[in-house]
């Protein structure tokens, strides 16, 4: 990856770039995505950032299928 993300800077890369929690590489065609974690640092502490998904599959679609019809 890279050694640093500047502010206002972004980084591109697919899904299989990154690991599991077990330290396999993420296969977007057989799992599915229930949260993203960050850690590093920013201005020399440490930063902990999660993105939590509240539901996936079939429920997910569920939800979306109810914002399109309002």
């Amino acid at each position: 990856m890279v050694p640093q993300i500047l502010p206002g800077q972004r980084i591109d890369a697919s899904l299989e770039a990154f690991l599991d929690v077990y330290g396999n590489h993420f296969r977007y065609a057989r799992q599915q995505i229930k949260d993203v974690h960050l850690t590093g640092t920013a201005n020399g502490k440490p930063l902990d950032l999660t993105m939590d998904f509240p539901r996936s599959g079939l429920d997910g679609l569920a939800d979306a299928m109810k914002k399109g019809k309002s």
